[in-house]
């Protein structure tokens, strides 16, 4: 784009110099160090795809609302943090579908929590509906969690196995009702969705879930932490009540760092 700003013609000079000027905004910023700092090592997608669990975390990243995603003059309007989430979270999507399906000898899943995060953008949009459409052919799959069954995305019928908690808004406890094959108007499992499972201030009783199978039978479950101490004060993320967790020195970079892991 520099050399295309410094020696083409016209109206190509043009663009490409108000690219590069914007590229180096964008670059300049601290949340878009992941892609253009220089000191960081690319991302490989060879042999460090083959880990047993990659994480990618997007703590920090601000995305535009939804209802700038379908109207490009208010998606102009949005502060740079959010344009860069949105770029950067397209980029952890494509990095993702690519990691899933490029080993058809052993499966790959997608684990995704807050869906809205992607199902809000039309790149997530795109990758969500893709792994449920054509995961099976590449062994791959996707795990997802959200707190409204809409946030799931257009396709959210095709999951095979679903899963609906406590939730105290009975629109959404009827959606939820009707994603995993219940009756949304029946009082009573509407009362169940509602104050039933996991009921406030009854110790013991976290965890309670309806589970439908691929067979469309229902079943009421408990989700359990695995009885490990390290693991359960990784899990708990109840403001206020999650223990500090010791403070690790940064791995070295490279395959080092991920062994640690």
């Amino acid at each position: 784009l520099e050399d295309m700003a410094a020696n083409a013609d016209g109206a190509r000079r043009d663009a490409a110099a108000t690219l590069v000027d914007l590229l180096r905004i964008v670059a300049s910023n601290p949340l878009a160090s992941m892609v253009f700092d220089p000191a960081l090592e690319p991302v490989q997608l060879g042999d460090d795809a083959r880990a047993d669990l990659i994480v990618i975390t997007t703590a920090g990243l601000t995305l535009p609302p939804r209802e700038a995603m379908a109207n490009p003059e208010v998606l102009k309007q949005q502060p740079l943090e959010a344009l860069i989430g949105r770029a950067v979270l397209y980029l952890i999507a494509a990095i993702s579908r690519q990691t899933a399906f490029e080993d058809v000898s052993r499966f790959c899943a997608i684990a995704m929590d807050e869906l809205w995060w992607l199902s809000s953008s039309s790149e997530g949009e795109a990758l969500i509906s893709e792994v449920l459409h054509d995961g099976r052919k590449h062994f791959a799959g996707l795990i997802a969690g959200a707190q409204d069954a809409l946030e799931l995305g257009k396709d959210r019928g095709l999951f095979a196995y679903r899963a609906c908690g406590r939730t105290s808004d009975r629109e959404r406890a009827r959606r939820a009702l009707q994603f995993v094959g219940q009756n949304p108007d029946d009082p009573e499992m509407l009362r169940l969705v509602t104050t039933g499972l996991s009921p406030v201030g009854h110790r013991g009783r976290e965890g309670e879930m309806l589970l439908t199978a691929p067979r469309m039978n229902t079943s009421r479950i408990k989700v359990l932490i695995p009885g490990v101490q390290r693991l359960k004060d990784g899990v708990t993320t109840t403001p206020g009540q999650r223990p500090q967790l010791p403070q690790v020195d940064a791995a070295p970079a490279g395959r080092e760092a991920a062994g640690a892991s």
